[in-house]
């Protein structure tokens, strides 16, 4: 009962780092000052036009993305077998939140009700996919730091192996979603904002 009671209040502890991330992000967006303001409409026309002319190259926007999910997961969950990872994986869940608020906001001030069209497109499905994968593996990255430090902390023993193998369970599925999102991500949402363009 205790342990279930943790592992709820430790879900509730993400749930609302990550709504306070992704709140933190579109607010951020409109206090930029006007260089930074312009930087990140031109980084957003730019995108446009290249979808729009059909000069965006899918292929390195592919290996860019598949790359950075990769390294971001593989950090994560190499930071739940360590102790000292736990404020880690709590600041890399709230920066991906952080950067998803921002792109939205950033979305909407420049585009206004045509950027809720282009900040949906964006999201749904596969960015609160990939944000639930990345909410999944935290979760059980910090279990995993915290039954090491418990057992470090009280001298008791835990079996390792079992539990190595049901977190890497966790990182394989967490692979598996990211790269599915990332294809989607690349090959399908371009397409969508094209034909809304």
């Amino acid at each position: 009962m205790d342990k279930l009671k943790r592992n709820k209040n430790l879900s509730i502890f993400l749930i609302i780092l990550l709504v306070v991330g992704i709140i933190a992000g579109v607010l951020f967006s409109t206090v930029l000052n006007n260089q930074d303001k312009t930087l990140v409409t031109n980084y957003l026309n730019s995108f446009f036009n290249n979808i729009n002319t059909n000069q965006f190259d899918y292929l390195d926007a592919l290996f860019n993305t598949l790359g950075n999910n990769y390294i971001y997961i593989f950090m994560m969950w190499l930071l739940g077998i360590s102790i000292v990872g736990i404020p880690l994986i709590i600041f890399m869940l709230f920066s991906k939140c952080f950067m998803l608020g921002f792109i939205i906001g950033a979305f909407i001030i420049n585009y206004k009700l045509q950027g809720v069209l282009y900040a949906f497109l964006y999201v749904f499905p596969h960015q609160l996919l990939s944000l639930l994968m990345y909410l999944l593996l935290s979760l059980y990255a910090l279990k995993v730091a915290f039954k090491i430090l418990h057992s470090i902390y009280k001298k008791e023993t835990i079996n390792f192996g079992k539990m190595i193998r049901f977190y890497a369970r966790i990182l394989l599925l967490a692979i598996c979603v990211l790269t599915v999102n990332t294809l989607y991500e690349i090959y399908v949402v371009p397409y969508l904002i094209k034909l809304v363009i």
